[in-house]
């Protein structure tokens, strides 16, 4: 029992090592491949840079985005005409801001991508400290990119835009979804490999022609734009301020919950390997591992069949749990003796 406390213990504090070690590791592509019930709970987990999974890559009816594009437009005409000619051309850059955001193709992901850029802004003044005059130059600076980023998702003369692959992309989403509900989807051979090949690739069955970019190619630009402001707004330091710590990557919930899991393996492997504080590192442990083992349910279609070794792990965390395995070579054996006798004895 020892042994098999020490090998566990030790597995798990590899496990977090390696994470910490591992400056690219993430727990994006486990949420995002889980399966059955829970799935969506996962899912929500990791909702991607700037909520991109559920802010753009959703379903999508095409004849209902046009709709409301259409009304949109209208309602962008009115106002135009109601415009007095010699409005500023800030108040010009507000209502673009404004359309992009109401738009039903790529609305929610723009609002989430400036609200990001905003929080940056604070989080880069708040650090170095800056004057209001660098405040506003921030500001001017965050502006211009709400604009770039118009440009790269509608295009201009020179840069086609984003939306009409977008639009295109989320309708075949929407077909995924149809097809996957349609009446024997789960039964006939063929319907079955080509939803299982559509939601590999969603625009796969697209010509060439007609979608030119992919998701890849927006998340790509995306994260340029935010490097490229953090460059622009780090020039606006001073000598001193440049002097100061380097500014912290932001801090998003996936990081959050990232940074708990190596410390919830390090600190629970840790204790079962020294014998300090066992059952509850065990319970612990073994929540954390029956999270892993129903992300991919042996029932749920299409599941990871490759959970074998993690129900063996979670069997023996649960075995040392109900022992008093901690007092056998253990710290626990000075805790009980040592801390806790004297007082029961009282």
């Amino acid at each position: 029992m020892v042994a098999l406390r020490i090998v566990v213990g030790w597995h798990f504090f590899q496990e977090g090592l390696n994470h910490q070690r591992d400056p690219k590791w993430s727990s994006e592509g486990f949420l995002r491949a889980a399966k059955g019930p829970l799935a969506e709970f996962y899912h929500a987990k990791a909702p991607g840079p700037h909520g991109y999974y559920r802010t753009l890559l959703t379903p999508m009816n095409v004849a209902e985005a046009d709709d409301a594009l259409d009304r949109l437009q209208t309602e962008e005409r009115k106002a135009a005409a109601a415009e007095n000619a010699d409005k500023a051309s800030d108040d010009k850059s507000s209502r673009a801001v404004a359309k992009a955001a109401q738009s039903p193709i790529y609305g929610k992901w723009f609002e989430a991508i400036l609200h990001d850029l905003g929080s940056r802004r604070d989080q880069i003044a708040n650090h170095f400290g800056f004057s209001d005059e660098q405040k506003r130059q921030l500001d001017l600076l965050l502006s211009n990119y709400d604009k770039k980023l118009i440009v790269l998702l509608e295009g201009d003369r020179s840069h086609r835009g984003f939306a009409d692959d977008i639009k295109r992309y989320r309708h075949e989403l929407w077909r995924n979804q149809q097809m996957q509900q349609a009446s024997g989807a789960d039964q006939i051979p063929n319907m079955q490999t080509r939803n299982a090949k559509r939601a590999g690739s969603p625009a796969g069955e697209l010509p060439p022609e007609q979608i030119e970019s992919t998701p890849a190619d927006w998340l790509g630009e995306v994260h340029a734009l935010g490097e490229a402001f953090d460059m622009e707004a780090l020039a606006l330091r001073t000598d001193e301020q440049i002097k100061l710590d380097a500014l912290p990557a932001p801090m998003t919930e996936l990081k959050r919950m990232d940074t708990a899991v190596i410390w919830l393996l390090l600190i629970g492997g840790g204790c079962l390997v020294a014998g300090l504080f066992t059952r509850l590192s065990a319970i612990a442990l073994a929540l954390f591992l029956a999270s892993v083992v129903l992300s991919q349910p042996f029932w749920a279609a299409d599941a990871v069949k490759t959970t074998y070794f993690e129900w063996v792990e979670l069997v023996a965390l649960l075995v040392l749990a109900t022992s008093r395995v901690g007092r056998w070579a253990g710290l626990d054996f000075f805790i009980h003796h040592v801390v806790l006798r004297p007082f029961r004895s009282a």
